[in-house]
């Protein structure tokens, strides 16, 4: 007998939540409350660490992409041997690309931003309640060309889809921003690694800030979006001439202007 689809989903989920995460039992016990309940938080357990965030599908989802689904490919994309690397995360959400890498390579540090207030919140719980503030550098701050005030849209419940492209009737914010330069600026040497899943503003962080920042990248993992007046191919030539080369890139299903890519400044092949 063939499964229906949310039957197989479902089945799915259990199978990768009893994989990724040290508390899986406590983690589906807490995501049927919170379907039931409102104002519910879970606390997915990872070598550990612990990632929280509001039991709702929209906060949980980027979750189950670093730790089940692997979407950033890092065991292939990042050298097991990278010791002391430092990571620059921007659109940090709740902390799980930043609770990964430390936790994954050994002295590894993340500067993680996040923009929506909301969220930063449960970023700073994560790093809190893993005991990794030594060695991930919370920001609730946006990353801007100029540095000024920004406005921003955010749905609450650590939403994923919080953006600068304000669509009318959405509650937006106003938030503190940094330019690309200071952020890099407060790590030491540099980053070795940037990853960037900002809605959108991918094209001001990378096109609008000094290209010589990114001459010292070993490697960029980067969320493209559909964006008016822009193409992938602005965000490749960029880092490319800066010694970047694209390595891979993943378009979405349904919309080919959106997907992801990867950048290598070392020799690497594409993914199996």
């Amino acid at each position: 007998m063939k499964l229906a689809q949310p039957t197989r989903h479902a089945v799915h989920r259990v199978s990768q939540t009893r994989k990724a995460f040290d508390n899986p039992w406590q983690v589906l016990t807490d995501t049927v409350r919170g379907r039931l309940q409102t104002g519910r938080d879970m606390h997915f357990g990872v070598r550990g660490a612990a990632i929280v965030a509001p039991a709702r599908r929209g906060a949980i989802f980027p979750i189950y992409e670093v730790f089940a689904e692997d979407t950033y490919r890092l065991d292939w994309f990042i050298p097991a041997d990278a010791v002391g690397w430092t990571f620059l995360d921007i659109g940090a959400h709740v902390g799980s690309f930043a609770v990964d890498v430390v936790t994954r390579y050994a002295d590894a540090q993340c500067w993680a931003y996040e923009a929506s207030p909301s969220t930063a919140r449960y970023l700073q719980r994560s790093v809190e309640e893993s005991r990794l503030g030594s060695k991930i550098h919370a920001y609730a701050e946006a990353l801007s060309s100029d540095g000024a005030i920004v406005t921003l849209t955010d749905a609450g419940d650590c939403s994923p889809l919080n953006s600068t492209t304000i669509r009318g009737g959405e509650l937006t914010v106003e938030v503190p921003s940094v330019t690309v330069e200071s952020a890099m600026a407060r790590i030491p040497g540099g980053p070795d690694v940037v990853k960037i899943d900002a809605e959108g503003i991918e094209y001001a962080i990378i096109l609008e800030s000094d290209p010589t920042l990114w001459d010292g990248v070993r490697r960029v993992v980067l969320e493209n979006h559909d964006v008016p007046g822009h193409e992938a191919q602005e965000l490749i030539d960029r880092l490319e001439s800066r010694g970047l080369t694209l390595i891979e890139r993943i378009e979405t299903v349904g919309n080919p202007r959106e997907g992801i890519m990867w950048f290598s400044r070392d020799p690497l092949t594409a993914s199996a």
